[in-house]
């Protein structure tokens, strides 16, 4: 697949050229080809939209994975990779945000301390996903993190992947500049909301002192967040 043939687009192309290429493809999507295009349309955005979202980072450890809550933090993780699937997501959706952002932080500087610090940060594939009522939704993985979209219409489904690569972009650009995956997160969010974006941003995961001015604009969106545990 060329993925500047799929999006009939050149190279030397902005953020912005590439996101209206994608609406355009996946818009014009019709007839009994019409999955078949849109996911292709997605994965070509997915490969070209890395080109434009620079190198991939890996955050500066600024405290030690040894810290007076490491043992509980360990002894809780393992409890919770002990459980099935959804009875983790429903027990780690119970625990306090304080607690989940001491987890996530645990998580990435044991994952750090394990592994050479210049590796880069893991970038799961972002794209869209199809339900049995052929409806799609949005999901990303970075890192210790999931954030996907309700299954929904195609062109809903198309604005959160470019939201989420969007998110992307923001995250390990404050990655790269040694901010730790949280606070990249939250810098990200700030940057968000201030572009009024028909998008969104995950919800529920990092505790923030903008948390109400946060709430109203994420909860009417639809993205979530889990901890890949």
């Amino acid at each position: 697949m060329d993925p500047y043939a799929v999006l009939g687009i050149s190279a030397g192309f902005t953020f912005k050229d590439l996101s209206e290429a994608y609406r355009a493809v996946a818009g014009a999507a019709s007839g009994r080809d019409a999955e078949t295009a849109l996911l292709r349309a997605a994965s070509a955005f997915e490969v070209l939209s890395r080109a434009v979202g620079g190198a991939r980072a890996r955050p500066t450890s600024k405290t030690s994975p040894r810290s007076r809550l490491a043992v509980p933090l360990k002894r809780l993780k393992r409890a919770l990779q002990g459980l099935e699937k959804s009875v983790r997501q429903r027990k780690l959706q119970e625990l306090s945000k304080e607690l989940r952002m001491e987890l996530l932080k645990y998580m990435e500087l044991t994952s750090i301390s394990g592994h050479n610090t210049s590796s880069p940060l893991k970038l799961g594939a972002c794209g869209l996903q199809r339900n049995r009522q052929g409806l799609f939704r949005a999901k990303m993985n970075l890192e210790h993190i999931s954030l996907y979209s309700s299954y929904t219409a195609n062109e809903l489904a198309v604005e959160h992947h470019i939201f989420l690569v969007r998110l992307r972009h923001l995250v390990t650009s404050g990655l790269k500049r040694g901010l730790e995956i949280a606070e990249a997160f939250q810098e990200a969010f700030g940057v968000l909301e201030k572009l009024d974006l028909s998008g969104t941003c995950p919800v529920d995961v990092f505790p923030s002192q903008q948390q109400t001015s946060f709430s109203s604009f994420l909860h009417q969106q639809g993205i979530r967040a889990s901890l890949n545990i």
